[in-house]
This record gives structure tokens, C-alpha cells and sequence, in this order.
């Protein structure tokens, strides 16, 4: 069990029976346990399934902000299948619309990614005060491969907080800029937004992007390479109050209809009240 999880209202036996009266040397398991867990309130699976054999269960030794992890979507499963595990400290669950699902042919990590057909398919989790981000810091981040590009002048959504269109908080999506592909951040009332010129993103390859907040001021990510503002303001962007509870879609905007993502998604993380990366740095292989 991992340190420091412990609940004062039930004990737990492991690898041993309660019942006292069994004799001597029986009741006992012999053998060996990994990455045990015990989730209340969320049913993991809903039907057959892989195990996670690259990233399992258990809390990531390395990340040091892994208990601000609100929504952890590693997109691991069987192929087609639409049974989505949200792996956060406080797991979700998480709706799927249209052609949404998991697929095995494509991955940045582990054995599979989430696949977006890009015609009214998207996921949706139902509000929530854990993706209420206020004005505190916070850092969007995933891995994405575009099967095509926006046309020029236009979004294709990942990330959209909105409870309806034209109503902020915010859109994250890839635009479609005179030179190619890039990161956009907009609150959806138009009033705060940034566009980018620079990273741009390649289509048909993996690329890691992030949206972060620090101290009021938002700066966007493509590779580890910061972004170069072209329109908007970060001071503008980053001043937004994300409320205390809101719902997400993800590969479509609010109206479950405009914007739709084409390609795949791959580790989807959502971090509340800390930002990640305040420079440029490196990105996991």
C-alpha cells in the first residue's frame, strides 16, 4: 500500500484470512502483490480490458505534483474499445460520444492512444469542482498526433471548459495559422485569447503540448519550446477566473458540433494549482 494512504474507518487484511479459527499456516497467501489499489465510488472497467504494463496504478515516485493531478487519461486499453479510465487521485468518469475510442495502432506511450474521427466524436466529463482552476496556477498537457490540419483562420478543439458557446472560460485547440499549425488558448468570449506563430505543430507526428499558468500570466508550449505570441495577450489569457466547477470536452467545442479534433491524443493531464514548466525543458522520450 502506498505511504501515507490510510483510512482510520476500516482495516484491511492482505494475503491473510480475518477468520482466526482457521489452523496454523492456513489462510495465507504465498506469492507476490503489485501495484494493489482499491478505488471507491468509480468502476474501473465496464468490460474487458489490458492491464497497464508500461505505467500502472501506482503513484509516479518521480512526479512530485502528483496529488494536483485532476484528470489523468493515459488512453491505455483494448483496441476500439470505449471503456476510459480517468487514473487521477480523484478518478472521473468519463462519457464517450460518436467514434471515440481507444485504438492500438497508434501510441506515444504504453500500447495505445485515443482516437478523434473528427465528426461530432468527443469525451465529456461531467462538472466538477476538482476542474474549477479559479485564478490559481494550472497546466494543460498531452501528447498529440493531428491526422489533418485546421484550415487556415479556424480551431480544431482539445480541450473546451465551456457550459456553452460564446461563454467563457476557455477553449485550448491547434489553429490554423498562415504558416502552418500552432497552439491557441481563448476564453471563449473573446475578450482573452493568445495565438501563436511559432512552434509549429507537424501533422501525422507526435508532438507534446502544453497550456500553463503562472502567477496570472499563461505561456504556451510545443515540444518543450515556448510559444511565440502573435495575437492576444498572456497577461490577458492568464487573467481569467476558471470558477470554482466546471465540466470539460474534449476534441469538441461546447456545442458538441464545431471544432471537432481529427487525429489521436495520448497522456492527457490535467494539473490543478501548480505549473509544471515555467521555461523551456526537455520532453519525456
Amino acid at each position: 500500500l502506498s505511504t501515507g494512504w490510510v483510512d482510520t474507518a476500516q482495516a484491511y487484511l492482505v494475503a491473510a484470512s480475518i477468520n482466526s479459527a482457521l489452523p496454523q499456516n492456513q489462510g495465507f497467501a504465498k506469492g507476490k502483490v503489485a501495484d494493489l489499489r482499491i478505488s471507491q465510488g468509480i468502476a474501473r472497467y465496464k468490460g474487458s480490458f489490458l492491464p497497464f504494463p508500461v505505467q500502472p496504478f501506482a503513484v509516479d515516485a518521480l512526479d512530485n505534483d502528483w496529488s494536483n493531478t485532476v484528470l489523468l487519461l493515459k488512453g491505455e486499453g483494448l483496441n476500439n474499445s470505449t471503456n476510459l479510465v480517468d487514473e487521477s487521485v480523484s478518478a472521473k468518469s468519463v462519457a464517450v460520444a460518436g467514434n471515440a475510442r481507444i485504438v492500438t495502432t497508434e501510441k506515444k506511450f504504453g500500447s495505445s492512444s485515443l482516437y478523434f474521427v473528427g465528426s461530432g466524436d468527443y469525451l465529456s466529463v461531467s462538472s466538477t469542482s476538482d476542474l474549477g482552476l479559479g485564478t490559481a496556477d494550472f497546466t494543460l498537457v498531452m501528447w498529440v498526433k493531428p491526422a489533418v490540419a485546421p484550415q487556415t483562420g479556424t480551431s480544431m478543439t482539445l480541450l473546451d471548459s465551456r457550459t456553452s458557446m460564446g461563454y467563457a472560460p476557455f477553449t485550448a485547440s491547434l489553429y490554423g495559422n498562415t504558416n502552418g499549425t500552432t497552439l491557441g488558448f481563448f476564453d471563449g468570449s473573446g475578450n482573452a485569447y493568445m495565438q501563436t506563430s511559432s512552434p509549429t505543430i507537424p501533422i501525422g507526428s507526435w508532438s507534446h503540448v502544453a497550456w500553463v499558468r503562472k502567477s496570472g500570466v499563461m505561456s504556451l508550449y510545443v515540444n518543450g519550446v515556448a510559444c511565440v505570441v502573435s495575437g492576444g495577450s498572456a497577461a490577458a489569457a492568464g487573467a481569467i477566473d476558471f470558477g470554482s466547477s466546471l465540466p470539460l470536452k474534449i476534441g469538441i467545442a461546447a456545442d458538441s458540433s464545431t471544432g471537432a479534433y481529427n487525429g489521436y491524443l495520448d497522456n492527457l493531464r490535467i494539473t490543478k494549482g501548480v505549473a509544471r514548466y515555467n521555461s523551456s525543458f526537455t520532453v519525456p522520450a
